[in-house]
């Protein structure tokens, strides 16, 4: 890709979420870890000037969207008022955040720990769809509760996660390619860390969740 080139929204929030995965790095790691992504052949594009313009203020509302939001403190029931979530709702967000504090090396990137205030809300936007899963109209895939709070716990994260980095890239909230895997792709999604991204090194293409979905899955 030409140098120059119009920097897109994805590729913002792919410098987005190499700065969330490496706090750390310097700007030119960031952007020679971005190149490589976004071109097989890693020809330095986005700049290195680009990179460090909009980390400048990605680092900014890290710090005041991120760092200082409530939404990633841990999630308890004494919230519910304060962030309107319905009573019908406390089953799948207790059963996930029991769910959470074991080890589950079994789903991609797991890492266990408290359920965000985020990923709580998330759960509590996609309970319609736990209802269609335990009916068996996503692809029969989801056998037991255990299979369930899996699958309620990466969707959210893949959301929660979206949803910040969107926030952090400064990018429109556009879930519709979340939306339409969650609906038509495989019950057990992508890992969290590749819903947003939608780049694999090894093509050079932009890919829908689906068919990272399908990649993560023949691994």
């Amino acid at each position: 890709m030409a140098k120059g080139a119009i920097i897109t929204d994805d590729v913002k929030k792919l410098i987005a979420q190499v700065f969330l995965e490496h706090p750390g790095w310097r700007a030119k790691e960031i952007q020679a870890e971005v190149s490589h992504q976004v071109s097989k052949n890693g020809d330095g594009w986005p700049s290195l000037s680009v990179v460090e313009k909009l980390l400048v203020e990605i680092r900014k509302r890290y710090t005041e969207k991120t760092l200082e939001s409530n939404l990633e403190k841990p999630w308890h029931l004494g919230l519910m008022q304060e962030y309107n979530i319905p009573p019908e709702v406390v089953p799948d967000i207790l059963a996930v955040q029991d769910w959470c504090a074991e080890e589950h090396p079994e789903v991609p990137l797991f890492s266990s720990g408290a359920l965000t205030i985020r990923q709580a809300l998330w759960i509590s936007r996609l309970h319609g769809l736990t209802r269609v899963v335990r009916a068996g109209m996503v692809k029969e895939k989801i056998k037991d509760s255990d299979s369930l709070q899996s699958w309620l716990w990466q969707w959210s994260k893949a959301y929660a996660q979206y949803e910040i980095l969107c926030a952090l890239s400064g990018t429109p909230f556009d879930t519709t390619r979340l939306d339409k895997a969650i609906w038509e792709g495989d019950a057990m999604p992508i890992s969290a860390s590749n819903a947003v991204d939608m780049i694999y090194p090894d093509t050079g293409i932009w890919e829908t969740v689906i068919e990272i979905s399908k990649k993560e899955g023949e691994k």
